[in-house]
């Protein structure tokens, strides 16, 4: 599992392919088709059936500044404690 100091310091779409939840070619033609629509990538890859949206929420929450909750507990994304919650979060296997 990739640690959750790694995953903080990522792009959404890197967090995905890092997470084996899209390849880089899925990311390449989401970062592509935001770009031709202007808007952001998670929105682009959820238009192309390549993420659901609650997928990308968990993976928008783990970026620094943002709020985890799991189990009942609230985790900052940058806060102590976090990389147990990536690990268990991100389980999609």
């Amino acid at each position: 599992m990739v640690a959750g100091e790694e995953l903080r310091t990522m792009r959404v779409g890197e967090i995905l392919v890092k997470l084996g939840v899209l390849d880089a070619y899925d990311a390449q033609a989401g970062i592509a088709h935001a770009e031709l629509r202007a808007i952001p990538v998670g929105q682009a890859l959820i238009e192309l059936g390549l993420c659901d949206e609650p997928t990308l929420h968990r993976a928008l929450a783990i970026q620094p500044g943002s709020t985890v909750v799991a189990n009942g507990q609230v985790f900052l994304g940058d806060g102590p404690g976090i990389d147990h919650v990536v690990a268990s979060y991100f389980d999609f296997r």
